[in-house]
């Protein structure tokens, strides 16, 4: 949803858009309700899922080696990668759309540079989740198996 929200203001010419800056005062979008509950939900989701793969007696990469043992918790990883995933499109749709609106070199409404803001895109929540993928692949050997080790 927050995505399609971007695509309104993307929508804007520059010169529209001044009105908008001009009415925000020194509002951000990061004091935004809706930006901040998701930055606060996102290591309890984390923490809930780690919770759950201990009690389970396993871990992501286990879960991703063997799927099929392991349906429900291969599927909670992947949701909670989803997010993850979600969430850093969406900042780089926004990181986008400043850069058309506004141009990579003004600075946010906090005097901010952009720059801030694409650090934060390469800045996942669950870099472990991200990692999982790495370790799987990193001994991949054509015609051999994901499951051996």
């Amino acid at each position: 949803m927050m995505i399609a929200q971007l695509r309104l203001i993307e929508m804007m010419s520059p010169h529209s858009y001044i009105a908008v800056r001009k009415v925000l005062g020194a509002g951000s979008g990061q004091e935004s309700p809706g930006f901040n509950g998701l930055l606060r939900v996102a290591p309890d989701l984390g923490a809930a899922m780690q919770g759950v793969l201990k009690r389970a007696g396993t871990d992501a990469l286990t879960v991703h080696r063997e799927p099929t043992k392991y349906p429900l918790l291969y599927q909670l990883t992947e949701c909670v990668l989803d997010f993850d995933e979600l969430f850093q499109t969406f900042r780089y749709q926004h990181i986008m759309l400043v850069k058309r609106i506004i141009g990579a070199g003004t600075p946010s409404l906090k005097g901010k540079p952009t720059e801030l803001l694409e650090r934060s895109m390469r800045t996942p929540f669950y870099p472990d989740l991200w990692e999982v993928r790495e370790t799987m692949f990193a001994d991949f050997v054509r015609g051999e198996s994901l499951t051996k080790k």
